[in-house]
């Protein structure tokens, strides 16, 4: 079985984040990790394929991070995930040997597509025929922004807590929940809760 490990400092992004790929690659194994010391740690107990990693850590800055997860585990793919700008980052990042660069601006499909390619490594003709899959799901759609603070309001969260939690103000939270409700197409949390459960995204 293909492990994956899922780097990310708030624990909403990488739950999230697992949630969203399992639905779609019910065959991987996740593991997570709040932190580059954390990530060490499993590094050095099990072999992972594919490591999707926030540049944006607490404890380790973004050349030293990828250094370091290289220096562990050298035979894996790396798909940096992080909000920093591609402009920026891109570059650098292949420099040491990233092929992936994605940002947490866009949708999760592109870090869906990154996970398959490296899965499968796949034609131009199979990865258009898996995106066309892809957007038959209606949350296919939502920002990794969008689907964190969806996925803390269907655990019953409050816009306070989830603006906590990810760094944002209350009314920014209230922006993003309406901008979840137009994209998935509901009316209300109840509504949005019946749709995740019934594609997969969380279980009641």
């Amino acid at each position: 079985m293909n492990q994956v490990l899922v780097v990310d400092d708030h624990e909403i992004v990488r739950k999230g984040v697992i949630n969203f790929l399992q639905e779609r690659f019910p065959a991987l194994h996740f593991v997570e990790a709040g932190s580059a010391a954390d990530a060490k740690i499993h590094l050095e107990k099990a072999v992972y394929d594919i490591i999707i990693l926030d540049l944006n850590l607490p404890d380790l800055n973004a050349e030293n991070l990828v250094k370091q997860v290289r220096g562990v585990a050298s035979s894996a793919s790396i798909i940096v995930f992080s909000m920093f700008s591609a402009e920026v980052m891109e570059t650098p990042m292949k420099k040491l040997g990233v092929k992936h660069f994605v940002n947490k601006a866009s949708n999760l499909n592109k870090l869906s597509e990154a996970v398959y390619q490296e899965l499968h490594k796949v034609t131009g003709k199979k990865q258009e025929k898996k995106e066309d899959a892809l957007t038959a799901n209606p949350f296919s759609t939502l920002s990794p922004q969008e689907f964190s603070i969806m996925f803390g309001l269907i655990e019953g969260k409050t816009n306070k807590a989830i603006a906590i939690s990810l760094g944002l103000g209350s009314s920014t939270v209230a922006t993003y929940k309406q901008r979840i409700f137009e994209k998935v197409q509901v009316n209300s949390l109840a509504e949005l809760v019946k749709l995740a459960v019934q594609f997969s995204i969380y279980q009641l």
